[in-house]
């Protein structure tokens, strides 16, 4: 039942002190290490794959509700700070890949390793929760926009079926254990939400006009735009695990930029255009726009992006289905064995039925204030904050003096930045909720 493509061995246990090419000696593997698997995949996924597996990653769900955000920030302050969040995601990725570099051999091929290595187990556990809270936030506000739209498309069926029928469906696609084996459900998930898209921006040009109530800056509620973009960037965790994937793993930072540049062209004319055309009637959910006479588009526009997120899933709860099978009562277990393979599979049915709670409760109708909170909390520590504090750690004798400047000012603007996006999106949330 395990896949070969995956070489798992242990590291021994050792605290003393290791070194490399790079001239880190501060650096101590501390024996946790000899409990965390680390994962290799010398059968690595090709360029064309590793595309579509990191555009995959960067676009998802969040992209409808992007137009409110559009409207909560302002046109304006949305394209002034959107590239500059690209800017600083992309440096914040950078740190996690250049962080690696300076790891002992097989010793950062997770996120959570990185903070292992640099600060023992209580940075190992304080990058894998925070990490598992943010996959598992997106995680949640999917099964809720799948669950969403099944019922607009058959609203004769509940809700609540609809979200026993998302668990049957990705507790099937858990069983796929590797990041290569999901490249065809990367592709074809990629090109469905694409296809999707374009189908939302005809359906809003043609259902939407002139509009003279746009407003340039909001700085008011800009903190819940924030928290909004924050989210897009779901793939952020994933980056050591992408890179890990490849043949090539060199070629992953140029991809990387590639990607992300791509990404910010496409996120930031998608919420002008739909701003643009439908003012202060912006919805919540973009799709809601479509006029009733292009019903068969709505319809269309909803099957592609159901099948696009369903499929994106199981690549956004990977770091969480890879930690869950590091729990003891699975690692003492053969990996091979038949009873390793069920208690691994009924964990991840637990996280499933975790990350579907959300659908069945109030936060159902909230969906931008939802990916909000999970982009204001653990979207911007993995982002911004927690990337620099590892690349001063562990790099700090081989940065240069300005590279040492933007990982302070990260921290220094992270922090409480965080807090804030955090409170006013929560304040955002009561206030709808109670209206």
């Amino acid at each position: 039942m395990i896949d070969e493509s995956y070489v798992r061995y242990d590291v021994h246990k050792s605290d003393t002190p290791v070194s490399n090419k790079r001239g880190l000696s501060s650096a101590r593997i501390p024996s946790i290490l000899s409990t965390h698997s680390i994962t290799t995949r010398p059968n690595g996924v090709g360029l064309p794959l590793a595309f579509f597996n990191t555009v995959k990653s960067f676009i998802g769900s969040g992209l409808l509700g992007l137009p409110y955000g559009f409207l909560t920030g302002g046109w304006a302050m949305a394209l002034i700070s959107f590239p500059l969040v690209c800017v600083i995601e992309t440096y914040g990725m950078m740190n996690m890949i250049s962080c690696k570099k300076v790891l002992p051999r097989g010793s950062g091929d997770t996120f959570a390793d990185l903070g292992l290595v640099a600060f023992g187990n209580f940075g190992y556990w304080l990058v894998q929760i925070i990490l598992i809270l943010f996959q598992g936030g997106c995680c949640c506000s999917y099964i809720l926009f799948i669950s969403q739209n099944l019922t607009i498309l058959i609203p004769q069926i509940p809700q609540e079926l609809w979200v026993l029928v998302c668990i049957v469906i990705l507790m099937l696609l858990s069983f796929v254990r590797t990041l290569k084996a999901t490249g065809v459900f990367s592709l074809t998930a990629t090109f469905s939400l694409l296809i999707g898209v374009v189908f939302v921006v005809i359906g809003v040009v043609l259902s939407g006009g002139k509009r003279d109530d746009l407003q340039a800056f909001n700085l008011k509620s800009f903190p819940v735009f924030f928290g909004i973009v924050i989210f897009l960037f779901e793939g952020a965790g994933m980056v050591i695990p992408l890179q890990s994937s490849m043949k090539q793993p060199k070629h992953f930072s140029i991809l990387l930029v590639v990607v992300v540049s791509m990404v910010c062209v496409i996120y930031s004319g998608f919420g002008f255009a739909c701003y643009a055309l439908h003012g202060k009637d912006t919805p919540e959910m973009i799709t809601a726009v479509i006029s009733p006479q292009y019903q068969w588009m709505r319809v269309l526009v909803l099957v592609f992006l159901i099948y696009a997120i369903t499929m994106t899933y199981h690549l956004l709860a990977f770091p969480i289905y890879e930690a869950v099978d590091t729990l003891p009562f699975l690692k003492r277990r053969d990996k091979g064995s038949f009873s390793y393979w069920i208690l691994s599979s009924l964990c991840r049915l637990g996280v499933i039925l975790i990350t579907a709670i959300p659908s069945l409760t109030p936060l159902q109708k909230h969906f931008p204030q939802l990916i909000g909170l999970i982009g204001g909390t653990c979207g911007l520590a993995l982002a911004f904050f927690l990337p620099a504090i590892l690349h001063i750690k562990l790099s700090w004798k081989t940065s240069g003096l300005l590279r040492r400047i933007c990982d302070i000012g990260l921290i220094v603007i992270g922090v409480p930045s965080s807090l804030l996006v955090t409170i006013f999106t929560v304040i955002d949330l009561v206030h709808h909720i109670k209206s």
